[in-house]
């Protein structure tokens, strides 16, 4: 119907494979057929309107396709959306300045915008000054409107370079100071999309988070101090982004060590038996020399070799003391 009609139809999560039925879509391969424009979808012939466009969209950051769907792209558009760690780390910065110094932040695209325009003038000023050159004909001291339109050039050229990059200048120096929370939220933003490698269950879009995001720059406590507003603004995003990936989910932890790393530790098991049949093991101090020369995650993989039945807790508290009670 969409072909018929002339309609935008849109296929969504597309994977690595194209089923073959569109193939005739994707070359544009059109007919004309006692004076209208057809196109075969599979054994069907269909009526083509020129203004039928079609979307694919896929969630793979780097699909690979058939070599025949290489030779459409050159009769297509591909547009890349993926999103990197800077670039959303930088659309967080703007998020964070558009909450905590909006003034600030509408200056900047002003700035940004006046830049833009001012390099069309530039560049339009350029063009007249060379029609100018091109048409002026004797002594081009003589020529009034040219020497105008040289000064103009000049003139706004040394305008646009000096007052709009020092303005900027200023303006990024301020924005960076936000910017260790911007690219935490960002750390966090593929942290939760990685969560898929381990269940496809977990699945985060962009927009869902951004809500996070917001919510969480609205619940940050506020304070003078930016060093104090950052941490406060890093403490309660990390913990909202934790509890919107558990959403909806128990999290059970485990930890899988390799047989060579087993059997390296099964002298422990034979040297500390009053440790190992503690009823809580993961909070009693750990015996001879493990006390202080093994890190907490150290002592983490310990338990895991000898009380799986204590390795949740062991998870819980080890989390507790590397990120805090909350």
């Amino acid at each position: 119907m969409a072909i018929k009609y002339g309609s935008p139809f849109l296929f969504q999560d597309v994977d690595e494979y194209i089923d073959p039925v569109i193939d005739n879509v994707l070359e544009k391969n059109v007919k004309g057929v006692e004076g209208r424009q057809v196109i075969m979808l599979g054994d069907k012939e269909v009526h083509y309107d020129p203004n039928f466009k079609l979307f694919l969209n896929t969630k793979l950051s780097n699909p690979k396709y058939s070599p025949a769907w290489i030779v459409f792209e050159n009769l297509n558009v591909l547009i890349l959306h993926t999103v990197t760690l800077k670039g959303l780390e930088d659309q967080l910065l703007s998020v964070i300045m558009g909450f905590e110094k909006r003034e600030l932040e509408e200056q900047r695209e002003r700035l940004i915008q006046e830049t833009s325009d001012n390099k069309k003038l530039l560049k339009n000023l350029g063009d007249s000054l060379l029609r100018e050159l091109a048409t002026s004909t004797g002594n081009m001291l003589d020529n009034t409107e040219l020497v105008e339109t040289l000064e103009e050039t000049k003139l706004k050229s040394t305008e646009v370079s000096l007052g709009g990059v020092c303005y900027a200048v200023d303006i990024d120096k301020l924005r960076d100071g936000y910017r260790p929370a911007a690219k935490r939220g960002a750390i966090l933003f593929f942290v939760l999309t990685d969560m898929a490698l381990v269940n496809s269950m977990y699945q985060y879009s962009l927009a869902s988070y951004l809500k996070v995001f917001d919510m969480s720059l609205r619940k940050a406590r506020p304070d003078s101090s930016l060093i104090k507003r950052l941490e406060n603004i890093i403490n309660t995003l990390t913990y909202n982004v934790y509890n919107y990936g558990c959403t909806g989910k128990r999290h059970e932890f485990g930890i899988t060590l390799r047989p060579s790393v087993l059997s390296s530790l099964c002298f422990f098991f034979l040297l500390l038996p009053q440790w190992y049949d503690l009823d809580a093991p993961e909070q009693a101090p750990f015996p001879m020399q493990y006390r202080k020369n093994l890190s907490a995650f150290q002592k983490l993989l310990l338990l895991r070799c000898f009380r799986v039945d204590r390795v949740f807790r062991g998870v819980t508290d080890y989390v507790t003391v590397i990120m805090g009670e909350k």
